[in-house]
């Protein structure tokens, strides 16, 4: 009898063992997914908060000197997603540069130095903000964008732009398809 509750009580201690190590397990999981979701909706309500976060290369220009005419930067929560329906709202900058606060604000994206640079125009052609696609350069794909600034110098056209899903962009005028108020409605009502 003593050699069958001996191994009796073996048995309930393996099973018990077996249990705590899985409980262990799923504690473990649960805590990881816990601060997970903890982090995810700290991250989203500091990018929907309007904070920016900048760093100190908006001039736009590249360290060499030339002027940037293309970035790409669709993880920049300096500019959260947009409600679609309310794209035509996003702060923009129309017929003049775009200040140094405004690259702060999110507002446009490079400030080119402001009026003390002859080499840089404002683009007053085309009134802001617009609708455009443009192709990723990631994806290939056409990416519907909110273009919120332009500027031009001796040899082209650089728009800045918002992706409506969050982040930022640039490109030349000619890298665009504007939106007819056609497409717009398509696009808002879908």
């Amino acid at each position: 009898m003593t050699k069958k509750t001996s191994s009796s009580r073996v048995t309930v201690i393996r099973t018990l063992r077996n249990k705590t190590q899985g409980s262990l397990g799923v504690t473990l999981l649960r805590l990881l997914l816990t601060s997970t979701l903890i982090l995810f909706l700290a991250i989203t309500a500091f990018a929907q908060s309007g904070t920016v976060i900048t760093d100190t290369h908006n001039k736009g220009y590249w360290e060499d000197g030339k002027i940037i005419s293309h970035w790409n930067c669709p993880d920049d929560l300096s500019y959260p997603a947009v409600n679609l329906k309310s794209w035509n709202k996003v702060p923009c900058v129309n017929g003049r540069l775009p200040t140094y606060a405004e690259t702060q604000n999110g507002t446009s994206i490079h400030h080119y130095g402001g009026s003390s640079n002859p080499d840089v125009k404002p683009y007053n052609e085309i009134t802001l903000p617009k609708l455009a696609y443009i192709k990723s350069p990631m994806t290939g794909l056409n990416e519907l964008v909110i273009v919120i600034q332009m500027v031009q110098n001796n040899n082209d056209i650089i728009a800045g732009y918002r992706y409506v899903t969050g982040g930022c962009g640039g490109s030349l005028l000619q890298d665009f398809h504007f939106l007819t108020d056609d497409e717009i409605k398509k696009e808002v009502d879908n």
